[in-house]
């Protein structure tokens, strides 16, 4: 039996020990979306910004949000198959997912920008998010791991 979808797709973010280009290049984009994330935030709580600055850091947040929020619900349709056992129950392995660290990060970086949609966000939230980001650098970042 060939792979499925899920598992091609799930070998795209996790590292199966295959570093395809497309692992490498969906690696890139994810680390690239952290750092605009990061610095939007960062740049966001200076002073005296004018509207475009304002507006671009807006717009780059907004990209960065994007391309994390689809990251996380693919890693939330993949994360079955992770482990063999986790195939026959799917639900649960989402659950523990999302209840672990690495699924508690991703949401603590969307929903402030998911919040924002429906309330209004101070620059402090998406400080914290952006905080939240650099938590994510550990799973791209060997190096990082040991620490």
């Amino acid at each position: 039996m060939g792979e499925t979808l899920r598992s091609r797709t799930y070998s795209l973010l996790n590292d199966t020990g295959e570093r395809t280009p497309a692992y490498r290049a969906t690696s890139t984009a994810i680390l690239s979306a952290i750092v605009i994330g990061v610095c939007s935030a960062v740049y966001g709580t200076l002073p005296d910004l004018d509207p475009v600055e304002s507006h671009v850091l807006v717009v780059a947040r907004q990209v960065s949000v994007a391309i994390l929020s689809l990251e996380c619900l693919v890693r939330f349709w993949t994360v079955p198959e992770g482990d063999a056992e986790d195939l026959s129950r799917p639900w649960q392995a989402r659950g523990a997912y999302f209840t672990g660290f690495a699924g508690l990060i991703d949401l603590g970086v969307i929903l402030p920008s998911l919040i924002g949609l429906f309330l209004p966000v101070g620059p402090d939230l998406y400080a914290l998010a952006a905080v939240a980001a650099l938590l994510k650098l550990v799973r791209y970042l060997p190096a990082l791991s040991l620490m």
